[in-house]
């Protein structure tokens, strides 16, 4: 497997790193050769696009696209933030997260979604998000719970979406719950993915066979593992700083108010 077909993503973590982390992170990624992707918040976030561009971010993903008007959405403010240099577009891609009933809708509708032309080279990637789609069709209140106990309905789901699109130039991405059962479960359905996406990494799957994706898999969670740990450290760095210096603050204010 060749790195370059390795995305990291920010997006698990964005909310509690700083603007330095996540160029850190970018810095990473291009290090090691991965793409590295940046979640957009909303389909006209245009800042957050801005700040993908400003780190030659490889990808954009939206966590919650529903329509095709959220689609229009996208493609404007993607116009917008690359006016002067829209051929920049055609190397990107697309992350488009599908995690409830109205996104598998909108997957029935983009087969016949007309892209403009400056888009034409952009791989867009269908990311079926299987916890997501768990916890919208069975109504659970929180993330307790083990996607493997529910992944027969909503591998189903997925297989009867997916066949709406499959002659289409859409790349296809299955994230949630990625366990090694899942995965042979997986190799089970009749679903032609192209990515299996797990945490802060996208591994492209290039026909590999089951026990290549497991070795992969651990693989790329260990290297999460560690990257987990970096960041954490970093941030309880923090935290014990400012903790110390809000304590010498009071002291220095009780002293001087004494």
């Amino acid at each position: 497997m060749k790195e370059k077909n390795i995305f990291i993503h920010a997006s698990e973590h964005s909310f509690l790193l700083s603007s330095s982390e996540i160029l850190m992170l970018r810095n990473y990624a291009r290090s090691r050769k991965f793409k590295y992707c940046s979640q957009i918040g909303g389909s006209e976030s245009i800042r957050d696009i801005q700040e993908a561009k400003n780190i030659d971010a490889d990808a954009f993903e939206f966590k919650i696209v529903e329509s095709l008007f959220s689609i229009s959405k996208i493609i404007q403010a993607l116009k917008k933030t690359y006016s002067d240099c829209l051929e920049e577009l055609g190397s990107k891609y697309i992350f488009i997260n599908i995690s409830n009933k109205e996104s598998l809708n909108l997957v029935k509708n983009l087969k016949t979604y007309k892209f403009p032309n400056y888009l034409k080279e952009t791989k867009i990637i269908i990311n079926y998000d299987r916890r997501s789609l768990v916890k919208y069709f069975y109504k659970l209140k929180n993330n307790n719970f083990e996607v493997l106990n529910y992944e027969s309905d909503i591998n189903k789901l997925i297989f009867d979406s997916h066949k709406e699109i499959i002659h289409n130039s859409f790349l296809i991405s299955i994230s949630g719950g990625m366990t090694s059962k899942s995965l042979e479960n997986l190799f089970k359905t009749e679903i032609s993915f192209d990515f299996i996406k797990t945490g802060l990494f996208s591994i492209k799957v290039n026909q590999e066979t089951l026990d290549k994706l497991k070795n992969y898999l651990i693989q790329y969670q260990s290297l999460e593992a560690k990257l987990i740990n970096i960041m954490s450290n970093s941030i309880n760095n923090k935290s014990n700083y400012l903790e110390k210096r809000k304590i010498h603050l009071t002291n220095f204010l009780l002293d001087f108010l004494n």
